[in-house]
């Protein structure tokens, strides 16, 4: 009984941290890939916390998807989300601060849409699961779990709440803050990114929003 029980909270654990790291990645790839080396990736309820929004949209989304029992219309689902993915990653561009959520969410739904249409019809034919369908699979919950990080930097840049950051030097004002760790804050400021240490901060307060 300890040993099942080791081997699969061992899996559960793995599958966790490295589902949270693959969205940390999806979110600096946006702004930033090397400031992911700032980022306190030790502390998983934070993570947790900043994914929850698409994850959940995620989440719901699957759950819909998995309540429909024809193949005829899952196989339209999926062709649907096949042509979301492809809409949303002919207009996004990693290289601008801009938001585009309207294609950050697209390519995000377009991935989540076959899927769930693919593992809801795995499921429900019961034929055996080999290693194909697993990479598939994998693959497809990687390539999701990529987005919804990119999709949640797409709300906090967009985000109408800011703050005004007192430092030692003087005051930012109109910030974004984007992540906050030990190390310091990661702030998006007149369309730039600045990371700003810990040790230079001395207090922080919410700017009316707009």
């Amino acid at each position: 009984m300890l040993d099942y029980l080791s081997r699969y909270v061992s899996l559960a654990s793995l599958a966790i941290i490295s589902t949270l790291a693959v969205f940390n990645i999806g979110y600096f790839w946006k702004v930033g890939i090397h400031f992911l080396g700032l980022a306190d990736l030790s502390n998983f309820v934070y993570s947790l916390g900043v994914a929850l929004t698409a994850l959940s949209i995620g989440a719901a989304i699957v759950a819909v998807v998995a309540r429909i029992k024809k193949a005829s219309v899952q196989i339209i689902i999926a062709l649907i989300g096949g042509a979301l993915a492809t809409a949303g990653t002919i207009h996004f561009s990693p290289r601008t601060l801009d938001p585009q959520l309207l294609a950050n969410f697209a390519i995000l739904i377009g991935f989540i849409l076959p899927w769930s249409a693919y593992v809801s019809r795995l499921t429900r034919v019961g034929a055996p699961i080999g290693w194909p369908e697993c990479a598939w699979i994998a693959i497809g919950w990687w390539a999701i779990i990529f987005q919804a990080g990119a999709c949640q930097v797409a709300i906090e840049l967009a985000d109408r709440f800011r703050y005004v950051v007192n430092t030692k030097s003087g005051v930012i004002d109109n910030a974004r803050i984007l992540r906050a760790s030990s190390a310091g804050f990661l702030l998006a400021v007149d369309g730039r990114i600045s990371f700003l240490p810990q040790g230079e901060i001395k207090a922080v307060s919410l700017q009316n929003p707009e």
